[in-house]
């Protein structure tokens, strides 16, 4: 795209240019890149264009983390809002359900403690036997 730039405004000093038949745009197997852009020499435009394009996709890059990062923190403090216990003071939140007919147990806790919230839902089955652990 470049070089359409500077055949409508004029060229650019070339910065460097790749000698040899191998390099040459107008030979195999080279001219098959041409498509794509490739060139054997290489121009302040070129290279200005090049420079240019990388700072600002990792600056967009750069940009695009921080909001997700502020997004995960706002998440987890809504989160951590809403299976806060009543007290406050009190951390973890335990139930437990025993199945006498099955021989069942289950049993989930749930840790509110800041700054990550872990909950755990644990069955334990006994087979052969008609009583819980």
């Amino acid at each position: 795209g470049c070089h359409n730039l500077e055949k409508v405004f004029g060229m650019t000093r070339v910065v460097w240019t790749l000698e040899g038949d191998f390099w040459s745009v107008d030979r195999l197997p080279m001219t098959v890149f041409k498509p794509f852009g490739y060139s054997d020499y290489r121009t302040v435009l070129q290279i200005a264009t090049f420079w240019g394009w990388l700072l600002l996709g990792l600056l967009l890059h750069y940009r695009k983390w921080r909001q997700s990062q502020a997004q995960k923190r706002s998440e987890d403090d809504e989160d951590r809002d809403s299976f806060s216990t009543s007290g406050g003071s009190e951390s973890m939140a335990v139930s437990a359900v025993i199945d006498e007919e099955n021989g069942q147990q289950q049993i989930d806790v749930v840790d509110t403690t800041p700054p990550s919230r872990t909950i755990v839902h644990i069955e334990i089955a006994e087979e052969g036997r008609g009583k819980p652990l």
